[in-house]
């Protein structure tokens, strides 16, 4: 079972390492939902692999997932250092990192999606203009609008 599981992730990789960097989702050619290779325009961060939502609540997609949780299965109670660099699986539960929002948000003008969705499928949404996370000197300080 942990050789099936392995391949599966060694296979996942291998595709994500053949294709190409994207500077955002948005800049992904593809309609689907998926993992992707995102090199951020400025080079303060190395490229990452991180999950583009191209379904969102707004029936637009380009948008990546900075954070993920759905069935409590992955402990968030973590140190300042991890939330600096990210855990998680991109594709699953997860925490993208302080550092690479930054990186992502320090290059124009962005926006902050937040989906929540109970268990009964119900959702809500809601949009903030303006996002951009600040260098850890500041301690990547969040700011909307």
């Amino acid at each position: 079972e942990q050789q099936i599981i392995l391949r599966e992730e060694l296979s996942k990789n291998i595709q994500i390492s053949a294709g190409a960097y994207y500077a955002s989702c948005r800049a992904v050619p593809s309609n689907s939902s998926n993992l992707h290779m995102i090199r951020p325009r400025g080079g303060v961060t190395l490229p990452f692999i991180a999950y583009c939502n191209q379904r969102s609540s707004l029936g637009s997609g380009g948008w990546i997932v900075i954070h993920r949780r759905y069935n409590g299965q992955l402990d968030f109670e973590r140190s300042w250092q991890e939330y600096k660099e990210g855990f998680g699986e991109p594709d699953e539960e997860h925490w993208l990192g302080l550092k690479k929002i930054h990186g992502i948000t320090r290059s124009g003008e962005h926006e902050l999606l937040v989906e929540l969705r109970d268990f009964d499928g119900t959702g809500k949404y809601a949009l903030y203009d303006g996002f951009e996370v600040s260098d850890e000197g500041t301690n990547f300080t969040l700011s909307l609008g």
